[in-house]
């Protein structure tokens, strides 16, 4: 059998040029790309997007030829972390593929010319970088119309504190930006209400804002504008509290809202903004809240347990498929989550609550615990985790509320000590799980 003839014969040669095609553009998803850079020996090596379009291309000419054919597949390939490791001819070659295509780009210093060149063909636009290297003038495209871009992300690091922070202001896009989707950025102060691409938005994060306060109502008035939003997160974002000298501010209803993530945000800001909105059914909510000193106040404590328990309650109600639940209880963390290891999915729900060490509690972790759950159906739950911590208030407020709360929990994983107080001190009493098959410690 002749090479040529067993070359011939394998499947690979046998798929149509489209299927090639769609094949060769899958590979070539900047989206997936890591961060993380890998440099065995000093060889420069990653599995990016561009990286194994280029290697593709050197395996068949059929394959070379085709991929070498098609501007758009290099158009959305434009990686500047990968180019700046590349000389200058191997830039210049690679934009030249690309020819008029639609690009992306994906930080550094080599973006900033690329931007003045390309802005208006970007698609995917996703940038980090130290402050000490940005220019305010050196983004001046970013206030110009951006018709093809469907991915927005900036960060800037900070290294020290700056009293002249670099922030993002006036008409982004020039107002058209008909195609954006997601938008992410720690620059940006206020949403222009007026904007008609914050309605096209699927995906809100504002990252590390507490330079400067965003006003709760305005925060609110611009995502009531965003009737598609699917994802909304705040990230260490400095929300101002309202006042009652202003017009109230008003309860927000977003229908298409699958998933809130809330952390670093003072706890009672939290508290207010999660208050106003009022999610799709079965929203996941993934909150991280610290208590500080500020939290003092028995009302507080009362409006804070109502709001997380309303998302509590309608996130089991409409996530019936949903069979596991971890609690954890210990003298400074309340945890609740629907997996023992956080994944990346839809709905997640996952409500973490701390407090300080030196921090008087207000109000007791099991209270707390029993008040976002004590009104949930969780008779869908098989497996449950429990690590929970003796308190003198444990041992009856466990037995009261677990009982009833836990009818169906098969698989049981816990620690010796939570097993020590679950277990009834009398041996003809019932147990806490009846239909409990296995345990774990």
């Amino acid at each position: 059998m002749t090479y040529k003839t067993c070359l011939g014969n394998t499947s690979i040669h046998a798929l149509h040029p489209e299927i090639l095609g769609l094949i060769f553009k899958m590979n070539a998803g900047v989206l997936n790309d890591s961060d993380e850079w890998n440099t065995p020996g000093g060889r420069i090596w990653c599995d990016r997007a561009l990286g194994n379009t280029i290697s593709t291309s050197h395996i068949f000419n059929a394959w070379r030829t085709a991929i070498l054919r098609s501007p758009s597949l290099w158009g959305g390939l434009i990686d500047v972390d990968y180019l700046m490791r590349l000389d200058a001819a191997g830039r210049d070659e690679v934009l030249r593929r690309a020819g008029d295509a639609l690009s992306s780009s994906d930080s550094q210093l080599f973006v900033v010319s690329l931007l003045f060149e390309n802005w208006k063909r970007i698609k995917h636009f996703h940038i980090t970088i130290g402050e000490e290297l940005f220019s305010k003038a050196d983004w001046e495209p970013l206030y110009w119309p951006a018709k093809y871009l469907q991915f927005f992300s900036l960060t800037i690091n900070t290294r020290t504190w700056n009293p002249n922070p670099v922030v993002l202001e006036g008409q982004l896009f020039s107002n058209d930006a008909p195609q954006l989707q997601v938008f992410e950025s720690n620059l940006l102060l206020h949403l222009d209400t007026s904007a008609t691409w914050l309605a096209h938005l699927r995906r809100l994060c504002l990252r590390e804002t507490s330079r400067r306060m965003i006003p709760l109502g305005s925060l609110l008035d611009a995502v009531k504008v965003m009737r598609q939003l699917e994802s909304l997160l705040l990230t260490f974002t400095a929300v101002e509290a309202p006042t009652t000298d202003v017009t109230p501010v008003s309860i927000v209803e977003m229908p298409s809202l699958l998933h809130i993530g809330i952390s670093g945000v003072q706890v009672m800001r939290a508290i207010d903004f999660l208050d106003h909105l009022i999610p799709s059914r079965g929203c996941g909510l993934q909150a991280k809240l610290t208590v500080d000193p500020s939290f003092k106040d028995s009302v507080e404590a009362e409006h804070f347990q109502n709001t997380l328990a309303r998302y509590a309650r309608n996130w089991f109600e409409h996530n019936t498929h949903c069979h596991s639940l971890y609690i954890t209880v210990s003298n400074h963390v309340l945890r609740i989550h629907q997996e023992s290891i956080p994944r990346s999915l839809l709905r997640p729900l996952a409500i973490d609550f701390r407090t300080f060490q030196s921090h008087p509690v207000i109000v007791d972790k099991y209270f707390l615990l029993f008040a976002i759950l004590s009104e949930c159906d969780l008779t869908n739950v098989e497996n449950l985790g429990l690590s929970l911590k003796i308190t003198e208030t444990s041992v009856p407020l466990i037995w009261y509320f677990f009982r009833p709360a836990f009818p169906n929990v098969e698989l049981l994983c816990t620690s010796a000590q939570t097993l020590e107080l679950i277990t009834p001190y009398d041996p003809s009493e019932a147990p806490l799980f009846p239909k409990l098959i296995y345990g774990t410690s």
